[in-house]
This record gives C-alpha cells, sequence and structure tokens, in this order.
C-alpha cells in the first residue's frame, strides 16, 4: 500500500446494527465546537454538556465557509463581501467588513494579530489570494490562476501559507510583490483536497476530500499514514473536509455530507482519532439541524477571549 491505513479492520464486526449505533453515539467525551454549515448556510454552536446553551445562525450571501476563533469571544465567518464577527455566547452577528474591490465570495479566511485579514478566492481566471486591512481595503493581492477550486488557507509559524486547492496543497510564501511556491503536495486519490495543516514533528496534515481519507505526509510530500472513519451501517464517509488537532494530539475530522439534499449523504459529521488512528469520538445530527458541515472549531480549553489559529499545528492562542 502507498500508505497506512489505520483503520484496516471492523471494530464492530461482532455487533448488531444497533448495536454498532449505541457504540457510536453513548460515548463518554463531550466536546463544545463552532461549525460552519455550507449546505444551509449557517454558523453553529454546540456544547454537548449543556445543550441549552446552542445556537444556530444564519450567513447571509455565502456559497462556502470558513470559521475562526477571532477573539473577544467572537468568530470571524466570510460573506460574499467581506466578512462578519460573531458572538460565541448567542449568535449575534456583531459587525461586519466590507472588502473593496471586485470581491465575489471569500472561500477562506484568517485574522491576524493586527487586525487585518488574508482572504482567498475563487474567480473565473483561478485562485486568488489577497490581504486586507482591517476595515477592509486591499493591501496585497496575488494571483495564482494555474491553480483552481481554492478550499482552505492556513498560516505557519515560519511565516508561510498553506492553500488547499483541486488537486492538492501547496506551500507559499508571499513578498511584496510576487507569491513564490515552496511545495507542491499531490495524492493520486486526491480530489478538492480541504485542509492542509504542519505539526509539531514538522510534517504535513492533507485533509484529501474526495479520497474519503486524511493523509500525514513526510516535508517531501511522502505518504505516511492515513485517517479514515469506519461508519455505522447505512451511512457513509463522503469528502473529507476539515480537521483540528487537539492538544493531546488527537486528530478531529469533519465529513461534508453534500451541497443540498438532493445529493446529501447520510453519515457522522465528525469524528475523532488518537494518535494510533483509533475512533474515539463523533457527532451526528439530521440534515435539517446540521446540513454539511465544512470548517468547524473545537473549543474545549482554548481561550476565546484570544485570536486562535492553528498555525503551530494544534489550535491555540495568538499572543
Amino acid at each position: 500500500k502507498p500508505w497506512l491505513t489505520l483503520m484496516d479492520e471492523e471494530p464492530f464486526k461482532d455487533s448488531s446494527p444497533q448495536e454498532k449505533q449505541e457504540i457510536i453515539v453513548m460515548n463518554p467525551i463531550k466536546h463544545r465546537f463552532v461549525a460552519a454549515d455550507s449546505m444551509n448556510m449557517r454558523l453553529h454552536y454546540v456544547d454537548e454538556a449543556r445543550p441549552e446553551k446552542n445556537w444556530s445562525v444564519a450567513i447571509e450571501g455565502c456559497g462556502f465557509l470558513d470559521v475562526q476563533l477571532a477573539g473577544q469571544g467572537r468568530a470571524i465567518v466570510p460573506l460574499s463581501d467581506g466578512w462578519a464577527f460573531v458572538s460565541l455566547e448567542n449568535g449575534k452577528i456583531e459587525s461586519s467588513v466590507k472588502a473593496s474591490g471586485e470581491v465575489a465570495g471569500l472561500s477562506a479566511l484568517r485574522l491576524l494579530p493586527d487586525g487585518s485579514v488574508w482572504g482567498g478566492l475563487n474567480t473565473p481566471e483561478g485562485i486568488e489570494i489577497r490581504h486586507f486591512s482591517k476595515d477592509g481595503k486591499t493591501l496585497n493581492h496575488f494571483k495564482l490562476h494555474q491553480f483552481k477550486d481554492l478550499r482552505t488557507i492556513r498560516r505557519t509559524t515560519q511565516n508561510t501559507w498553506l492553500v488547499a486547492h483541486h488537486d492538492g496543497a501547496l506551500e507559499l510564501s508571499f513578498s511584496a510583490c510576487k507569491a513564490e511556491i515552496l511545495k507542491s503536495f499531490t495524492m493520486p486519490t486526491v480530489l478538492y483536497a480541504f485542509q492542509l495543516l504542519r505539526n509539531e514533528a514538522g510534517n504535513y496534515l492533507l485533509s484529501g476530500g474526495y479520497s474519503k481519507a486524511t493523509f500525514e505526509l513526510s516535508p517531501e510530500g511522502k505518504a505516511l499514514r492515513s485517517f479514515s472513519a469506519v461508519q455505522p451501517e447505512g451511512m457513509v464517509t463522503h469528502f473529507h473536509s476539515g480537521i483540528q488537532l487537539l492538544a493531546n494530539g488527537n486528530l478531529v475530522q469533519a465529513n461534508w455530507n453534500g451541497h443540498n439534499m438532493g445529493d446529501y449523504e447520510n453519515g457522522l459529521k465528525l469524528f475523532e482519532f488518537d494518535k494510533a488512528g483509533k475512533m474515539l469520538w463523533s457527532w451526528n445530527t439530521t440534515p435539517d439541524k446540521v446540513g454539511s458541515i465544512t470548517a468547524f472549531a473545537v473549543l474545549d480549553d482554548l481561550d476565546l477571549s484570544k485570536i486562535n489559529d492553528d498555525f503551530a499545528g494544534v489550535l491555540g492562542a495568538v499572543n
């Protein structure tokens, strides 16, 4: 095999379908998270321990959602013409910023400590990355038209940027006048890669879209292993979208279920793997409540008064 599949064996092979469902649903882990739902165009807050705190808010005019913890108890999400700050306490949209220039929908964004925002766009010509001031003025504009179907952008501690796109992912550096491609990652089975992270060991985690797996890659791009979930009977893994590394080393993975009810594929929406690849936790609900999760952030033990980013691999506060 070109990579090691960590869950080759069916862990529920001696269980009835009813027992399979109970094994997955009845889990002692209870997470608190915020999730972007591209199917229902909503941002959801879920607290498994205190469900009375849950909320959901419509994000108008955005066909694709990213989300980041923006400090001051807020999240930041992209809009069709800029971005908005949403209260994590009650889902209220506290403020919004309109970006300058022809911005027809940000596909991805990252808020920096200085208040500026890096945004990724899909244009008819291809991918573009823009750096905006905190009030929406374009500070710099980079065209990567040789690539298409941007999904996410993430920065690193080396001040490089990780960009997931149709065929794989890139590591880039940006100067005042140009974008330099430092590395390009591809896999034979990856289509519409969703996210690239670099972990503390210096390896990369690539969420592989329709490959239905997330791969750990060496700095040279060699596949070291993969993570994929065994779903209960009657459920499927459709598309590996957002990922998050937790402080304990576990990996949380989103399963995007489809664009709408016409192509919706029933399956667990979030699942968590330990370091050995064992699935420890999963989460699901009906598509009318939460349709298809793109990006998300598990909030457990995070300081929500500060901007949080996964530039060091593990999601944490930016000082």
